[in-house]
């Protein structure tokens, strides 16, 4: 959607019911089915869409759509082309990516259920660390800011939300 709340594109498998595409623009908002094909392939979803935070930008020019899924996430362009995916396969090859950022320089962080912690991956997919918010499987929401930092938002203990540097030590808490 735009700034003013028009509605610009849709994509994922299969969204435009007229042609089967997995692009449907404004031009074709007619012809946007609600949900694609749920399903594996490339530009698919798994019907797991309940709860998360699993939709980021970033990129080289910061305009690359991430969308994690069943390990996996998948890289879309600006346009809705779809782009790669990242394969999560170094911490689960069927967990649920549940928190989702990336960083200026294109790194990917992701909390996934049934791993602790949160994971950064390289912009080529491979896995770097596992030194942010260790121990925890309670990960509800990160982001990162044009600095590098990394803030992870954990539900364990009550509601709080800890900030890394880019190394991984924790620079502050912050408790509800």
């Amino acid at each position: 959607f735009s700034a003013d709340g028009k509605f610009i594109l849709m994509f994922g498998g299969h969204v435009d019911k007229k042609t089967g595409a997995n692009i449907c623009a404004e031009e074709e908002a007619g012809e946007c089915e609600q949900s694609g094909t749920i399903g594996t392939g490339d530009g698919e979803f798994p019907e797991w869409f309940t709860y998360g935070n699993f939709i980021a930008t970033g990129g080289p020019a910061g305009e690359d759509v991430y969308v994690g899924g069943n390990g996996r996430v998948q890289v879309f362009k600006a346009s809705g082309e779809w782009k790669e995916n990242i394969s999560l396969a170094g911490l689960s090859s069927e967990g649920q990516v549940t928190a989702l950022t990336v960083d200026a320089a294109g790194d990917v962080f992701v909390a996934e259920t049934g791993v602790e912690g949160v994971h950064e991956f390289e912009p080529n997919g491979t896995l770097k660390s596992t030194r942010f918010d260790e121990g925890s499987f309670t990960v509800a929401s990160l982001a990162a800011d044009q600095l590098g930092n990394l803030y992870v938002a954990d539900m364990s203990s009550g509601f709080h939300v800890l900030k890394y540097d880019p190394t991984g030590i924790e620079l502050a808490s912050f408790a509800s």
